[in-house]
């Protein structure tokens, strides 16, 4: 059966669209559908939706960059200071607490603990 095209691009409606799949992929993607709270065709749709040709090429490009952020420096900070409580001033100077739990508390601890100067 041909795909029409022509008809496609002045549709209003959503169609049905199929796909064939091995049971594990299936079973993933239902798993995280039901986290969400939606219906696997919902959670299917918004990936679809999503995807962009070429983005592949990003991924290089983002593991590049989780190796830089996240190196073994970091990583053997955190593992050092983890349930530790720091107390320090945010760039508006207002005192906060943070319990490290996660390497983005880290950050929050390291990039706080210098003073900026506003031109």
């Amino acid at each position: 059966m041909a795909l029409n095209i022509e008809k496609l691009s002045t549709e209003k409606n959503k169609s049905t669209l199929g796909f064939r799949c091995c049971p594990k992929l299936k079973l993933r993607l239902a798993q995280e559908a039901q986290k969400l709270n939606i219906t696997l065709s919902d959670y299917v749709e918004s990936i679809v939706s999503n995807y962009e040709p070429g983005a592949n090429n990003l991924v290089p490009e983002l593991k590049a960059k989780i190796e830089f952020y996240e190196n073994d420096i970091l990583k053997d900070f955190f593992t050092a200071n983890k349930g530790k409580v720091f107390d320090f001033k945010n760039a508006k100077g207002e005192p906060l607490k943070i319990t490290i739990n996660s390497l983005q508390d880290i950050y929050t601890v390291l990039i706080n603990s210098f003073k900026t100067s506003k031109p």
